[in-house]
């Protein structure tokens, strides 16, 4: 089930009523942070053909939960050659030092994510957005704890 939290011309913004959850092993970023407006994106790579199984399984549900045909976007990308990656945005409502493993005293930031800035990331899908005819599904990060160097 969803909840619907805003509507406009461009589409309507859902709240799911139980998140999806997905930890990324061992991952890395090819691109570091993007900005696109206002939202901050980071892209990460999927090493694991169960970590895209469960993105499916995910997928599915909402499609059962939803119950409609509209297309559904992962955020996945699949490209011949390369690893699979997924967008994922970073919430304005959690600060970096919450976000990003860090030693005592450390400052960090969330221009400390380059490229190739690797570790365990925690995502999690709680809102979906529903425009132009198709479901996208938003992930943010929940946490980021970096590989030690």
């Amino acid at each position: 089930m969803t909840t619907l939290i805003s509507n406009n011309k461009y589409g309507s913004f859902h709240k799911l009523k139980r998140p999806y959850h997905l930890t990324l092993v061992n991952t890395s970023t090819p691109f570091g942070l993007q900005e696109n407006y206002n939202k901050k994106i980071v892209h990460w790579y999927i090493k694991s053909i169960d970590d895209i199984k469960l993105v499916r399984h995910y997928q599915e549900d909402l499609q059962n939960i939803l119950n409609n045909n509209l297309p559904i976007n992962t955020k996945i990308t699949q490209k011949d050659k390369y690893p699979p990656i997924i967008e994922t945005n970073i919430s304005q409502y959690i600060d970096s030092n919450t976000c990003i493993s860090h030693k005592d005293g450390e400052i960090v930031t969330y221009n400390s994510i380059i490229k190739g800035t690797s570790g365990n990331v925690f995502l999690v899908c709680e809102n979906i957005v529903i425009m132009d005819n198709k479901v996208n599904m938003v992930w943010n990060i929940n946490r980021i704890v970096r590989s030690s160097k």
